[in-house]
């Protein structure tokens, strides 16, 4: 009953404030509704494995972002939730969307927080690699834990980066043993999980396993999260998320066949240079198929060959291919090279899609990367 009043308080309380409007997606940000379902499950995850620990805390959302974890947070029986972000639009849209009650919402820098040692669980997901100090925003994460608080923190796993990958909007990823190192110097008790996808769904009421039919590969660990504390505690269980989402990405979604579907399982496992021969394969056998002639394109530009795939994206552009994907993609390999064009291609892009923060700070940048 308490979580269905907190559920129609919000529901009344979005409604009274616009709801969904007003919080622009720049692709880096998850808002519910506005990113690919895949996406959205693989972040609300990480509060569905929290949720257990906030019942009856005191928790603190730090990057709360649009506000949906934090609402996850304090459905699942949290007596307060705090998110905090450093984004007035962000906070806005959460409040307007979210806040009520026990779920309050503030602009506030992670990294210098004011709270004093006043919460039971702090999490931060996908927030570590956004600042260049991460020591500074560990060292102000636990200054606002309890004793016997703890921290659940998740962040990209380095390793797990195609070639050539570079996300704009982080400053340092890590890898395992550095995420660690940071962690081990500050906590006497850090266990370490990891997060990976699986195709299709689990529906199971006495906790989920994962069968062989549903993980017919190994996990590619993408994500890094750990359950921090000073206090000795049993590790958390591990959590299977039982919503269903649609696993072919972009690879898969341009062209709709079952080659494009092979092509990105080779991308899913990790089998970079295999996808690259299979693509180079398939857009010949393909012709002019200006899907397939992207595709080239695009698993040159991922395997690291960006000489190559500049005038693979000029021939997809010829043949028809969306221009605005062609000049994303190729805006960034030109810029990565330090050829001409590189600008233009992306200053279109913003012409097209004005709102589209990772390519205005890709041209903030310098031209060569």
């Amino acid at each position: 009953m308490q979580s269905r009043q907190r559920s129609e308080a919000r529901a009344g309380r979005a409604k009274d404030n616009g709801g969904a409007s007003g919080l622009a997606y720049t692709g880096e940000r998850v808002i519910p509704g506005m990113v690919p379902p895949m996406l959205y499950n693989e972040h609300a995850a990480r509060y569905a494995f929290a949720a257990p620990m906030a019942r009856g805390a005191r928790v603190l959302d730090l990057g709360c972002g649009a506000g949906y974890g934090s609402h996850i947070l304090y459905n699942a029986g949290a007596r307060s939730v705090l998110g905090v972000d450093i984004s007035e639009e962000a906070v806005e849209y959460a409040r307007g969307r979210y806040g009520a009650g026990g779920l309050e919402f503030a602009v506030m820098d992670a990294r210098r927080l004011e709270a004093g040692r006043s919460f039971d669980l702090v999490v931060a997901f996908e927030v570590l690699e956004h600042v260049a100090d991460h020591g500074t925003l560990l060292d102000s994460a636990k200054a606002a834990l309890k004793r016997r608080g703890r921290l659940v923190i998740s962040t990209p796993n380095l390793d797990e980066n195609p070639p050539g990958y570079a996300n704009p909007y982080h400053h340092k990823e890590l890898d395992e043993g550095e995420f660690g190192a940071l962690l081990d110097g500050r906590f006497r008790h850090v266990h370490m999980f990891r997060q990976s996808h699986v195709f299709g769904t689990v529906i199971d009421g006495q906790g989920a396993r994962v069968s062989r039919a549903l993980q017919p590969h190994p996990p590619r660990p993408k994500y890094m999260i750990a359950v921090c504390s000073d206090s000795a505690r049993g590790p958390p269980e591990g959590a299977v998320f039982p919503t269903a989402f649609e696993h072919s990405q972009y690879l898969a979604q341009a062209s709709g066949d079952s080659d494009a579907g092979a092509l990105n399982a080779l991308v899913d496992e990790k089998r970079f240079d295999e996808a690259y021969e299979f693509a180079v394969l398939r857009a010949e056998f393909h012709g002019k198929d200006a899907r397939w002639a992207y595709l080239h394109a695009f698993a040159a530009h991922m395997t690291g060959r960006r000489a190559e795939a500049v005038p693979l994206y000029d021939r997809a552009e010829r043949l028809g291919f969306d221009p605005y994907w062609v000049r994303y993609n190729r805006g960034q390999a030109r810029l990565s090279l330090g050829q001409a064009g590189g600008r233009e291609d992306l200053e279109a892009v913003l012409e097209t899609d004005p709102s589209n923060e990772e390519v205005r700070k890709l041209l903030e940048g310098p031209e060569q990367g």
